[in-house]
């Protein structure tokens, strides 16, 4: 999705561009540039704190409008301080993807070799990160717990399923949610130049930036079906599987 917005107000993309339209929740110099210590040595409360300061921050140092961030977070308050306060947002998109297919993702994405911790991550509530890259923590919380705190009115929640097989009619979607233009023309093109395959492409001939541990970050697996044992399977939809019914993602065990 990020691709793609940058590429529809654009006209053209680089992976390894980093165009500050979509902003990043994880961006650790304006965290540094406000806080009075080393990222590494302030506990995550301290990180909280300094929030709401980086959030004014990336609002007065605006280029684009709308603002446009990206984000891990659940949208939760911890200790009084909400991640996402009300008076600095909008509206936003939520998308949210099959959990089976996620634990399979996040398991190759962090270099897990062994699924079921993956799986635990996943299930752990209230479980929070910290990226050791840039030091600042991920308020993530379980699966079932981030997409219910996202699930409001003023969210529009889009299936990553979707965007797969009817992009077109998808992302139209999400710019009318940002109150943004719809050019068909401009929307076809966007999709063209955020292809999978083409950025494939790229990072084959550039490499990416943002990859952590996989050999290459766009790729795919082969999906839960072929990559989960039943009894993995089994424990994602007992956990999650209320939920799960709501997007119309079919159980197979329950």
């Amino acid at each position: 999705m990020r691709f793609f917005l940058t590429a529809y107000r654009f006209g053209h993309l680089n992976i390894n561009n980093n165009i500050p339209y979509i902003r990043g929740d994880l961006d650790a110099y304006t965290y540094q540039i406000l806080s009075p210590r080393r990222l590494k040595d302030i506990p995550y409360t301290g990180h909280l704190l300094l929030r709401h300061a980086v959030l004014l921050h990336k609002i007065y140092a605006k280029k684009y409008d709308p603002i446009i961030l990206k984000t891990h977070h659940s949208r939760v308050s911890i200790h009084g301080i909400d991640l996402f306060p009300p008076q600095y947002m909008s509206k936003s998109v939520y998308i949210v993807r099959d959990p089976r297919d996620v634990v399979c993702s996040y398991n190759k994405h962090m270099g897990n070799k062994d699924i079921d911790l993956s799986i635990n991550n996943m299930s752990a509530e209230d479980a929070v990160f910290q990226d050791k890259s840039t030091d600042l923590f991920m308020f993530t919380y379980s699966w079932r717990q981030h997409v219910i705190s996202w699930n409001k009115d003023d969210t529009l929640v889009i299936r990553y399923e979707d965007i797969k097989t009817h992009p077109d009619q998808m992302f139209k979607l999400i710019l009318k949610q940002y109150n943004l233009d719809v050019d068909d023309d401009r929307v076809t093109e966007a999709i063209s130049l955020s292809d999978i395959e083409r950025l494939k492409r790229q990072e084959a001939k550039d490499g990416f930036i943002e990859k952590k541990y996989q050999e290459k970050f766009f790729g795919g697996g082969e999906g839960w079906r072929n990559e989960l044992t039943e009894e993995q399977v089994r424990r994602i939809e007992e956990e999650n599987g209320d939920v799960m019914e709501q997007f119309d993602y079919k159980l197979e065990y329950l």
